[in-house]
């Protein structure tokens, strides 16, 4: 292949990407795994879910991660741990929601399992990402989602019984 001389090359890009996905039973994937969605970069860098922002990682800095995990509801920012439901609840909060009314949105979107507040089984979220680089010569990015999804007419719906013989069941 021919080698091309790119003169003033310019390493400023942005990102945006948006992902619909079901909250699959208990936050896991098909195989069992939490579904987390990780994040390391420098400089501009944004998470929504369902119109709240997640990750605020704004500004040029150093490479800062991120993490949510859909599993146990927890979000890591540059080592501070917080969760889904508190970020969903201060956002409403911050923007002049009651509490009541506030608290009405979170009964609404989350369930307590296994001792974790996590969005309730089946339900659909947006997810929206917004990155800036900034960076004139370096940069770095990594993200990944182990993102499962459940599409309508894609649900096999099984029934199993215990403790009746086949032969009722059949009459």
């Amino acid at each position: 292949e021919k080698l091309y001389l790119v003169e003033n090359e310019n390493y400023y890009n942005g990102l945006e990407m948006s992902a619909k996905f079901t909250q699959t039973p208990s936050g896991k994937d098909l195989w069992g795994h939490d579904i987390i969605f990780e994040f390391t970069g420098d400089d501009d860098f944004w998470l929504y879910v369902d119109g709240e922002l997640i990750v605020d990682l704004g500004g040029i800095h150093r490479a800062l991660s991120a993490s949510v995990n859909y599993s146990t509801g927890k979000v890591v920012v540059d080592g501070k741990e917080t969760t889904l439901k508190d970020i969903f609840y201060n956002n409403m909060i911050k923007r002049g929601e009651t509490k009541e009314a506030a608290q009405a949105v979170i009964d609404e979107k989350f369930d307590k399992k296994n001792g974790y507040y996590v969005f309730k089984d089946y339900s659909e979220h947006d997810v929206r990402i917004f990155y800036m680089e900034r960076g004139g010569g370096a940069s770095n990015l990594h993200m990944r989602m182990n993102l499962s999804s459940v599409e309508k007419g894609n649900v096999v719906l099984r029934k199993e019984l215990s403790g009746s013989d086949a032969d009722e069941i059949d009459k």
